[in-house]
């Protein structure tokens, strides 16, 4: 493990108050009736492959027309 040192300490606790605040707002926006969630971007399409995966794995649900990032077809070996 890497040594620490005192502002590496807190930038890590800087970091993770910041996202922390982050994650627990949009919970609170999760919940409300008046706004619905947003697209994911290209980026995140990954995201959707996990979920794909899941359903299928766990739901047996068919989701054979799920889209499949490179990045998720490197984890099988396709791409």
């Amino acid at each position: 493990m890497a040594a620490s040192s005192p502002s590496l300490d807190e930038f890590t606790k800087t970091f993770f108050a910041e996202d922390k605040l982050i994650c627990e707002r949009v919970q609170l926006g999760m919940h409300t009736r008046v706004g619905t969630g947003g697209k994911l971007v290209d980026m995140e399409r990954v995201v959707v492959d996990i979920h794909h995966y899941l359903t299928a794995r766990l739901g047996g649900a068919d989701v054979t027309s799920r889209f499949e990032a490179e990045a998720a077809q490197s984890w099988r070996g396709t791409a």
